[in-house]
């Protein structure tokens, strides 16, 4: 720290630099020397007419300073000039003005300056000093990537913002702090915007980029790079950069574009640059907001870090050991649900019958279904001799239509016919009916009025789409992750073509409408983010803009005469002329709605339309047809109908419509879908009576679980085991739902009295298997937003949030297994660690220093939260190094530790940028008679709905030769920051003795979020795989 009025440091400046929990140095000079080991040079300038003039004549080693990496902070009083003692602030407009100096608000929100170690700021909190700010500087002026945090009312005068400046990072503020540590209110000045400042100088915030590992080496005139990310959020893509004399020069002309914006997956990367001479390398990624980090030094022929080989999950193996417990399941409820149609057979009208049973009738699409005798036969059920008139298809409790025939008895030519509507959600598209005989029926009425006189119309409007689900991405904004295309123009325009096909088109007969449901994925200070352009077959037909992360729809009416029978080629522009970094657009889908003629495709056709009388042809020769009409709830079936050949081998019908718009299904009996039977679930009661503890689990996964429920029950818990489908069953109509099992907890909660929670079962976020890699999942996931870089994130907590206010209210847990196999080695460390004769030891591992950021520091402090007793061993890379820290990590692991910490950068597979814990070592562990417990403080350590390969979490706890009996951490990315706000309330309640991990977490959490409820990524992120009621010090 240093004050220009005295040429050296002030004692004012201490108390916020304590405050901030970082050392206070006081300089007397600042040469390159004085410099050479400061992090963060705090410097105030107390004299409203001139600069000091020591440290104008240090302005080059201060410069140097900040280039090499180090933060500088400047509070001005002068101000008038300050362009020439801020590096790289020759270009900036600082103006003195006393205007309206007392009053500051807040531009960025998103900044440790208004939410840091100090405590929170509003826009209030700054007001009515006198004069609080000397001065203002242009925003316009600023760099592009500066963040512009504070003003003076007006948005385009900033009074506080910080900018890089090679390495290093350069805050300037006009504030004249020096007047306020002093003691002059408003005290928020000295108590609590200080050192938030000083937070803001080292701030990591999000590290939206993971870089596992990196080499350059030289081939001939070359460098031949190659990179691996361990994650990527919201990433654009990278720059490569070579250390000269000059500073850092940029070695690609247009970015490296990312291979996918977000990805939990290791990603590898390579470039080749010709005539490079230097030896030391950075690699910088730049995310969609334009933000931008490096990584590095890295020198030429050193490689550094360690590959990522993620272990592949063995999906077929999984699929198989589920399909045979799947049939041998089959075969027990068999004979229930052959009886409960058996009974009906010979029981009166009116059977009162169990909820759940019966048949589960899946609709995976809307649509004609058929269901035949020889169907239910194939199941496994015999209805022959049941009255028809018992059959009764129910949705959501409601009774279906149907059509069955004949009338009398179910014999081998019964045919039951229905309209299916499938779902559209994130899990699923298969809707569930249940076909029983509790004779609730509700008929298909019949049309069978003659067909009146007149022209039928010649078209209706159909509509056809383009877009696959290509990618995933946490940052969508419309609802869902999975989106088609990434579009990006980096410099230079960017097209890409799309096919719609179009056939038996009546043009001009009405106008055809094209969308483009796309959304924007960065944002600029500068408006607008996007410029996109459409064409149709080569005719520019929208060209719009719009601003920010959001979604745009746009929809355009077609000119008659564009469209073309056949394939339609739709292209999208992005000219990449806004004068920003570049503009990045993804693209969900493209629909187009135009006159099409009254002709099957596949012998069936579905379409809405007006007329006393329609007419369809195209129909297969031979084939016999049924036509419905879905109108106003009711659904009927036409039986009088005109046919007539076409001499082409097919035919058309004419039958009578009706004069208002009604939906008309029209199918040749062969196109007639058949939808997937299955046997219902039978009933359990799940409501009744009271339990301690609620286990809910795939039933695959119940058997397994008998040695933990006999553990607690033998500590005195009233333990419920309840099979995931008996709540599908009777709190979600039998859909593959989340929010059925949150109904079912919340359910709980307030009627069973349960105070802890298990879920029982792993899970995948691609439940539809658009990745096609046939990931299963068990339990599935609730998805809530957890920060500005992650809108879709599991968030287990969210299960027991039973008031509603988006913050857990009971202990919970989940056991990520797939096989039987896995749940018994979890089981098995589960119980070893209730009797371990370790108790009270641990070993914490912390990242080495990054941007000011001392993860030893944290980790240290968490330490100091420890309740008394402790024996705890420290592998710190900032004082070990890599390969000693790593070394003493592995041995104090299989030696049996109590508790495993870690303090810094991590990914899904790994802890720290350099490689010092990984899937691998975690799966290679020995310890299986002496697990641990692991807490993680980082980003994205517990993403346990990976689909295609085992996470460090994952090999901690399933492996069987070792490892972890739970582990703590972040299904998210997450603010260092906020890491350490619950770490710090954690660490003391979990080595309390006689508290569970699950009451830890719980009264963490809550504690947290009675000062910071904004912190989501971890009061949602942060999950526990694991027992939520065992206990780390018994």
């Amino acid at each position: 720290y240093y004050d220009m009025g005295v040429g050296s440091g002030n004692a004012n400046q201490v108390a916020p630099i304590n405050t901030a929990r970082m050392t206070a140095i006081q300089l007397n000079d600042l040469t390159s020397t004085d410099l050479q080991n400061i992090d963060i040079l705090f410097v105030q300038n107390p004299d409203n007419g001139a600069y000091g003039a020591e440290y104008v004549s240090r302005l080059d080693s201060v410069a140097d300073a900040v280039y090499a990496g180090m933060s500088l902070i400047i509070h001005d009083r002068y101000v008038d000039g300050a362009e020439s003692i801020l590096p790289g602030g020759s270009g900036f407009n600082i103006l003195r003005d006393f205007a309206d100096g007392s009053n500051i608000d807040i531009r960025d929100y998103t900044t440790y300056v208004t939410d840091g170690p100090g405590g929170v700021l509003d826009n209030g909190s700054l007001d009515g000093g006198s004069s609080s700010s000397h001065g203002f500087t242009a925003a316009a002026s600023l760099p592009q990537s500066a963040r512009l945090i504070l003003t003076r009312g007006n948005p385009d005068e900033i009074v506080t913002f910080s900018y890089q400046y090679g390495l290093g990072k350069v805050i300037y503020s006009s504030i004249p702090l020096d007047y306020y540590l002093n003691g002059s209110p408003p005290i928020a000045f000295s108590t609590i915007y200080a050192p938030n400042v000083l937070a803001h100088a080292c701030e990591l915030g999000v590290v939206p980029v993971t870089v596992s590992a990196f080499a350059g080496e030289r081939v001939g005139d070359q460098v031949r790079f190659t990179w691996q990310t361990a994650t990527e959020t919201g990433n654009a893509g990278f720059n490569l950069y070579v250390v000269t004399d000059n500073g850092l020069q940029r070695l690609n002309e247009q970015i490296i574009p990312s291979a996918t914006i977000d990805s939990t997956r290791p990603q590898a990367y390579s470039y080749a640059a010709s005539g490079v001479s230097g030896d030391t390398f950075y690699v910088e990624d730049v995310d969609v907001r334009g933000d931008t980090r490096l990584h590095g030094p890295f020198k030429l022929g050193q490689p550094a870090g360690r590959e990522l080989k993620p272990e592949a999950i063995d999906w077929d193996a999984i699929r198989a050991e589920h399909d045979a417990q799947a049939a041998a399941r089959r075969q027990d409820i068999l004979p229930q649900t052959q009886a409960e149609f058996t009974d009906a057979r010979h029981n009166t009208p009116g059977l009162a019958l169990n909820p759940g049973g019966g048949i589960q009738v899946q609709v995976h699409a809307d649509g004609l279904y058929r269901i035949t005798y020889q169907d239910l036969l194939n199941l496994g059920i015999d209805l022959a001799g049941l009255p028809v008139r018992r059959l009764s298809l129910f949705d959501q409790g409601q009774p279906v239509p149907i059509y069955a025939q004949p009338r009398g008895v179910v014999g081998p030519n019964t045919v039951i016919e229905f309209y299916g509507r499938a779902l559209d959600t994130l899990y699923t598209h298969t809707n569930v009916y249940t076909l029983n005989a509790a004779m609730a029926n509700t008929w298909v009425s019949f049309d069978n009025n003659p067909i009146p006189n007149g022209t039928p119309p010649a078209f209706y409007m159909d509509t056809v789409t383009t877009g696959a689900e290509n990618a995933y991405s946490f940052l969508a904004q419309n609802g869902d992750p999975w989106y088609d295309t990434a579009l990006l123009a980096y410099g230079a325009p960017f097209s890409q073509d799309y096919t719609l096909p179009v056939d038996h088109l009546v043009d001009g007969a009405a106008a055809a409408t094209l969308t483009v449901d796309v959304w924007g994925l960065n944002e600029w200070d500068e408006s607008p983010d996007h410029h996109i352009q459409v064409a149709v077959n080569g005719v520019p037909v929208a060209d719009e803009f719009f601003d920010g992360v959001v979604g745009h729809p746009i929809t355009v009416v077609l000119p008659p005469g564009l469209l073309q029978e056949g394939d339609n080629v739709v292209t999208l522009t992005l000219p990449g002329d806004l004068g920003t970094m570049f503009d990045m657009v993804i693209l969900d889908h493209i629909s187009l709605t135009y006159p099409r003629a009254f002709v099957v495709r596949d012998g069936a056709l579905t379409f809405e339309a007006a007329g006393e009388v329609l007419q369809v042809t195209g129909l297969p020769a031979g084939a016999g047809a049924a036509i419905y009409r879905l109108s106003g709830g009711n659904v009927t079936r036409i039986t009088q109908a005109q046919i007539a050949g076409n001499g082409d081998g097919t035919y058309r019908l004419t039958f009578r419509g009706l004069p208002w718009r009604a939906t008309y299904v029209i199918s040749s009996h062969p196109a007639v879908a058949t939808p997937t039977l299955a046997l219902g679930q039978p009933y359990h009661d799940i409501t009744g009576g009271s339990a301690d503890y609620l286990m809910i689990a795939h039933p695959h996964f119940i058997a397994g679980l008998a040695p933990l429920v006999q553990y607690h029950e033998s500590q005195g818990m009233a333990v419920k085991v309840v099979d995931v489908n008996d709540v599908y069953a009777q709190f979600g109509d039998n859909e593959f739902d989340p929010y059925a099992i949150q109904r079912y907890i919340r359910y709980a909660a307030e009627n069973m009295g349960i105070q802890y929670v298990l879920l029982v079962g792993g899970d995948t976020y691609d439940y539809l298997d658009y990745l096609g890699i046939g990931s299963m999942s068990f339990i599935p996931s609730l998805y809530a937003a957890t920060g500005p870089y992650a809108t879709f994130a599991p968030v287990d907590a969210l299960y027991v949030d039973v008031d509603g206010d988006r913050l857990p209210d009971l202990p919970l847990g989940r056991l990520p297994v797939r096989t039987g196999a896995e749940l018994d080695n979890i089981v098995s460390k589960t119980l070893a660690y209730v009797n371990k004769d370790y108790g009270f030891t641990g070993v914490f591992a912390a990242d080495e220093v990054d941007a000011g950021i001392s993860f030893t520091d944290s980790s240290d402090y968490l330490i100091s939260q420890l309740a008394p007793g402790w024996n705890i061993t420290t592998a710190y890379m900032d004082t070990l190094g890599l390969s000693d820290a790593r070394a003493l990590l592995l041995d104090s692991i299989n030696n049996g530790v109590a508790l495993t910490s870690y303090f810094g950068h991590s990914g899904p597979d790994s802890w720290t940028f350099a490689g010092l814990f990984n899937a691998s070592d975690a799966a290679n562990l020995t310890n299986a008679d002496r697990p641990t417990i692991v807490t993680q403080y980082g980003c994205w350590n517990t993403y346990f709905v990976e689909p295609a390969a085992d996470t460090l979490s994952h090999a901690f706890m399933l492996h069987n030769g070792g490892g972890a009996a739970a582990v703590l951490g972040a299904s998210t990315i997450t603010e260092s920051t906020s890491d350490q706000a619950l770490g710090e309330r954690l660490i003391p309640r979990l080595s309390q003795p006689g508290m569970t991990i699950g009451q830890a977490i719980q009264e963490a959490k809550s504690d947290l979020a009675q000062t910071n409820p904004d912190l989501t990524d971890v009061l949602l992120g942060w999950t526990l795989l694991g027992d939520p009621a065992l206990m780390v010090a018994p």
